[in-house]
């Protein structure tokens, strides 16, 4: 997700930069796992890309047992962040990784937790987290700035939600959503007041970096793309049984972790831990990293949503760079902040989009802040 950093993620306003002053902009993953996974239906032995990010997905992905796993990012505390975790999984027991993460446990654990650590960091990433400790005290798993954003958005959750917000939480049913969706958020005078502040010129000159809108068309409607997303996330998605939407509403966890990332369930932790060293760290941009790389090796991509912060002619560099190491048929997976690119002219008889796979996917994910998600194949 992470590789993009460098541009500033344009759904999400800046209060990470603002307010919250994090060098960590993501410390969970907000992609969800399983879209990714049945859509690069990975086997064992399989080598894969993935953006780097939180390492969430990198890790949820070694569980299968690839061949190699390879992961990319620009930002340098994303990769802190993912260092730290594979040395935690290295060198803890599950219930002390749970603890350090802080899904349990208390910040005098952590940070007793991150001193048996040390050793086992290079010198850049224990710099880098002895001078943020008090991340890790107050628990690395929700100190993140996406997840700050997500902490100050759930105030407003609950005032519109008012009287609803239980009701909301524990809805099973898509038409229960509906109908407080519509009573409580889908109001005309919520609707005016993102008309007015949701138009081209407020986004691109007061909410947003300018880079970050540098691609979207000038006829791009943000007000009609703000309001699908949250009535797929409100009326579609919903939170039962649902680790993302239920954090983000709540602020708590999800009480059976049997719903949990799987990289965080305990059946999957001895794995993970004969795995970790299969890993291997790019940072690098991708389509820079991926010239180490040989020619038809790579299995699978996770890309993240890495196209919307790139020009045409960087996402067609980076698409013949992806074409060059994939392996016949290989799968990638896309996700799509806003508006979505296609693929360059000059590429579509090496890679396509399969429409009705990714129309698929974008009806299980969970997270509901993306507009689409697509499932490319490599055709060579």
């Amino acid at each position: 997700m992470s590789i993009r950093t460098n541009y500033i993620n344009n759904f999400h306003l800046s209060f990470d930069t603002m307010l919250f002053k994090n060098p960590i902009r993501y410390a969970q993953s907000w992609e969800d796992h399983r879209v990714i996974e049945c859509g690069l239906q990975v086997k064992k032995n399989d080598t894969i890309v993935t953006i780097i990010s939180s390492g969430d997905n990198l890790l949820n992905l070694l569980r299968f047992e690839p061949a190699a796993m390879y992961g990319f990012d620009i930002n340098p505390a994303q990769i802190y962040e993912v260092k730290l975790k594979i040395a935690a999984i290295e060198q803890l027991p599950y219930t002390e990784f749970l603890t350090f993460l802080g899904y349990t446990g208390t910040e005098q654990q952590r940070v007793k937790l991150f001193h048996l650590l040390t050793h086992h960091l290079d010198n850049n990433t224990y710099t880098f987290w002895n001078q943020h400790i008090n991340l890790l005290g107050q628990g690395l798993a929700f100190q993140g700035g996406i997840e700050r954003n997500f902490s100050f958005l759930r105030y407003f959750i609950r005032f519109f939600l008012a009287e609803e917000y239980i009701h909301y939480v524990t809805a099973q049913t898509r038409k229960e959503r509906q109908v407080i969706f519509e009573k409580k958020l889908h109001r005309p005078i919520l609707k005016a007041l993102t008309k007015i502040f949701m138009n081209n010129r407020v986004m691109t000159h007061l909410l947003f970096q300018n880079r970050a809108i540098q691609y979207i068309p000038s006829s791009f409607n943000y007000n009609d793309s703000f309001w699908r997303k949250i009535s797929h996330a409100f009326v579609d998605i919903g939170c039962i049984n649902n680790p993302y939407l239920y954090w983000i509403f709540t602020g708590t966890v999800l009480e059976d972790r049997h719903y949990w990332q799987p990289y965080l369930q305990e059946k999957h932790y001895a794995t993970l831990r004969q795995q970790t060293k299969k890993i291997r760290i790019f940072e690098q941009d991708l389509c820079v990293g991926l010239k180490e790389l040989e020619s038809d090796s790579i299995d699978a991509f996770y890309i993240s949503d890495i196209f919307d912060w790139m020009s045409l002619d960087e996402m067609e560099k980076t698409l013949l760079e992806i074409v060059r190491v994939a392996k016949k048929n290989a799968r990638i997976i896309s996700f799509v902040l806003n508006y979505d690119k296609g693929i360059p002219q000059r590429l579509r008889k090496l890679v396509y989009i399969n429409e009705i796979k990714s129309l698929e996917l974008f009806a299980q994910e969970r997270v509901g802040i993306y507009s689409k998600i697509n499932l490319l194949e490599v055709k060579k």
